[in-house]
């Protein structure tokens, strides 16, 4: 499945979070996710491993209880079955990360569920 790149396409998940399913099959996916000034995803586990990759912001995580601010560039893995929520960090909003988690999609499916996790640190 190939996928070119357009506008439209989001849903609002929650408050200011705003989701778009790139591409999936049948054990993948890979979204895109905005976020506006302030807007918050509640804490949530996911049965499966996630990975992300912050495009433009900065984002507050809390992993575990464990504090970590991601900026542009930065990217993260999260085992299965981590705690996690996240937070916009910018003052003015426009944070967009990259999400790609195992599990695939069927249509937009899974849209319900927001995908994060913890910040790769090498």
């Amino acid at each position: 499945m190939f996928y070119h790149a357009q506008s439209a396409g989001y849903k609002e998940m929650l408050p200011g979070v705003h989701l778009k399913t790139l591409v999936f099959g049948e054990r993948t996916h890979f979204t895109e996710v905005r976020f506006v000034k302030g807007a918050t995803v509640p804490v949530h586990q996911h049965p499966q491993e996630q990975t992300g990759y912050l495009v433009k912001g900065s984002l507050r995580f809390d992993v575990d209880g464990e504090i970590i601010i991601a900026k542009s560039g930065d990217s993260w893995n999260l085992p299965a079955k981590y705690s996690a929520w996240c937070r916009s960090a910018r003052r003015d909003g426009g944070d967009r990360g990259l999400l790609a988690g195992a599990g695939g999609l069927s249509g937009t499916d899974g849209l319900r569920v927001i995908r994060f996790s913890r910040r790769q640190i090498q």
